[in-house]
């Protein structure tokens, strides 16, 4: 791996790292509270996340070759507020399900590096907004807009032959 992108994620983990863990250091009252009210299933579930937050991590890092950072906190405290909102009743699946979208999602898509996993909306607000080229920016919403009207008329026409 290049020695300045380990650099640079370095620097960025100094700057965002404490927040992530003064979040996961505030869910801590949280879960005490939860599991004094419902028993030990609240426990259950944020360590169930937070396994699963963790080795999702893991396994990104290694597929897309890159170091894995211990230090780096988001995907656990994203894990930990995922499981404390989820009704202490929830199927477990049901929340390795919305552990792996929020962390797949959430980070991998809006997080990736020098805006290589970008979605298509994301790169047009990026241009527009961000680079400052709003002509641009524009036209690629538009020319979106117009593939979206395409392909909703051509399912519009396909839907209504069954009735």
């Amino acid at each position: 791996m290049d020695e300045s992108l380990i650099r640079e994620q370095e620097a960025q983990l100094q700057k965002t790292g404490r927040y992530y863990k003064h979040i996961c250091f505030m869910a801590v009252p949280v879960l005490w509270m939860a599991c004094f009210l419902y028993g030990v299933r609240p426990l259950l579930l944020c360590g169930i996340a937070v396994l699963t937050g963790n080795l999702c991590d893991r396994l990104v890092s290694l597929l897309r070759r890159r170091v894995y950072q211990a230090g780096d906190f988001s995907n656990e405290s994203f894990a930990l507020v995922i499981a404390l909102l989820m009704p202490v009743t929830v199927d477990i699946y049901v929340l390795i399900i919305a552990v792996l979208a929020g962390v797949l999602i959430g980070k991998e898509i809006f997080g990736g590096p020098n805006h290589k996993t970008d979605t298509i909306m994301y790169y047009i607000y990026y241009t527009a907004f961000k680079q400052y080229k709003y002509g641009y920016g524009n036209a690629m919403g538009v020319v979106l807009a117009v593939i979206i009207a395409i392909l909703s008329a051509v399912q519009f026409k396909m839907g209504n032959k069954d009735n």
